[in-house]
């Protein structure tokens, strides 16, 4: 049977509020990283009635058919963080599908406050699943230093915002994500019919929706199901996705489990690639530990005309950078402990995604899509039902993918892998998602780089052939560039 016809209804139906200020304040997803300077950071809350769907096909090429069935009320909060100033602003608004997977958190603003803040783009986080607001069990549990967290002002509570701050948002109601596709796409009309609800002066030009881990899996399927028939967003960043896309019943947790996210092998029923005939610009961002233990590996893609894939060398699905964040310091692979993960991936992430994500708003915006890149190599595991594994040369860096010069001029060696290059299962084991990074020795500094001089001279040469190349952007760069000089120590140690 076929499903009902999906009809869209937006605009004034949706009321926008911004909360009195009761209880602590606004709680802000974690990593928090302050905006930037010339930015406001608001909250604002958003109620109406959400669609949930009924899927018709969900066939493995991405060509999914859905329909309406159903509705219900909804009230979830985003977190605005825009140029206080009409002309600082870029004309691009970045949506994100806060992550669940652990506490409600923001990775792609982590990872992109630079260049959001060097472009002037607008940012809009949003509520968009039940666990956030509700809360509920995670995915993955994970045990932190605590007495460093709370010196941080982190609260790492996963009761959802109704119950850690009843005052402020027991006034909020999420129906279940199978809700969430609709909840989200009117936060994008919101943005394109009525801005200024949201935005204030800025009047947007281009909106891209974004989505990383769990969020990927859902904006995936925003993609393959939504999108056709409810073409809001301008552009998609689906950032460490997996083998799975989210179903369209929400149900993300049965179809982990049969994704088998163990790094071995055997049948995925819910494998899904990105629909092929997607009209506007999406790029897919894969880290090592993407590759491996989440399995994307599987569905690999080939590049289209509105479709680009960076696999990254060199990179975990989660890094330092989330970390440092929230306590500070520099990029040291120790502030895993805080984890009880030990030396952490201190790899390019960071560099790499905003280089990516400034080439996806020019991509938007009608200019030249990112630059193609090499997929990294992977090599066959013993035996017939294990998944590849990441071919890697002497030092044990990934071979192929995007590079940087911090993977090819290493003083240490980030990986997406725990323990050696063998993939770790990520069932209920955060440290597995922040891969691992060894120092190397003086001796073998000297033997491959010969001198610090040297060794930095060689940094810089390859940081500025990547800017060349489209993988690194300038600013960027120049601050690799300064922490190599810092690791020219290394080498007399």
């Amino acid at each position: 049977m076929s499903p009902p016809a999906y009809s869209v209804a937006m605009g004034a139906s949706v009321e926008v509020d911004v909360p009195e200020i009761e209880g602590d304040g606004m709680s802000l997803p974690l990593p928090a990283a302050a905006p930037p300077n010339g930015y406001v950071l608001e909250e604002v809350f958003v109620a109406g009635t959400a669609k949930r769907f009924m899927s018709a096909a969900e066939p493995d090429d991405g060509h999914w058919t859905v329909g309406a069935d159903g509705e219900a009320p909804f009230r979830t909060r985003l977190i605005v963080r825009r140029p206080t100033d009409v002309a600082d602003f870029s004309g691009t608004v970045i949506v994100e599908w806060f992550n669940v997977t652990v506490i409600e958190a923001s990775p792609e603003w982590t990872y992109l406050v630079d260049e959001v803040g060097r472009e002037g783009h607008a940012y809009v986080g949003v509520s968009a699943q039940r666990q956030g607001v509700e809360g509920g069990a995670t995915v993955l549990d994970v045990d932190v230093d605590d007495d460093v967290v709370a010196d941080a002002g982190v609260s790492t509570d996963t009761g959802g915002l109704k119950n850690t701050d009843p005052a402020r948002y027991g006034s909020l109601t999420h129906p279940g994500d199978a809700y969430s596709f609709d909840m989200f796409a009117k936060i994008g009309h919101l943005l394109a019919e009525n801005p200024e609800r949201i935005l204030g002066d800025l009047v947007p030009e281009r909106i891209i929706a974004a989505g990383e881990s769990q969020s990927a899996a859902f904006v995936a399927t925003f993609i393959n199901a939504i999108h056709p028939i409810d073409p809001v967003f301008d552009g998609f960043l689906v950032h460490s996705r997996s083998v799975i896309a989210a179903p369209v019943d929400g149900d993300y947790a049965r179809v982990r489990v049969e994704a088998g996210f163990h790094g071995v092998g055997g049948e995925v029923p819910s494998a899904t690639l990105i629909r092929d005939d997607i009209d506007v610009p999406v790029l897919i961002f894969i880290t090592e530990t993407d590759l491996t233990a989440l399995r994307y590996a599987l569905v690999r893609q080939p590049d289209t005309d509105h479709l680009r894939t960076w696999e990254v060398a060199g990179t975990a699905h989660a890094d330092v950078q989330l970390l440092r964040t929230i306590v500070g310091g520099h990029r040291d692979a120790m502030l895993g402990d805080l984890l009880g993960c030990g030396a952490i991936n201190t790899g390019p992430h960071k560099e790499v995604l905003s280089a990516a994500f400034h080439h996806l708003v020019d991509w938007v915006a009608g200019g030249d899509p990112p630059p193609v890149a090499p997929r990294i190599q992977m090599v066959e595991a013993e035996g017939h039902d294990v998944d590849p594994l990441i071919a890697r040369n002497d030092l044990g860096m990934a071979i192929g993918g995007v590079r940087n010069p911090l993977t090819d001029v290493p003083v240490f060696i980030p990986t997406g892998d725990r323990g050696g290059v063998d993939p770790a299962g990520v069932d209920g084991d955060v440290c597995a998602l922040f891969g691992s990074t060894r120092q190397l020795s003086a001796e073998t500094l000297a033997r491959v780089h010969g001198s610090g001089e040297a060794y930095v001279a060689a940094f810089r040469e390859s940081a500025h052939a990547q800017v060349d190349a489209g993988f690194l952007l300038l600013a960027d760069a120049e601050a690799l560039i300064a922490e190599a000089e810092e690791n020219r120590k290394l080498f007399e140690m």
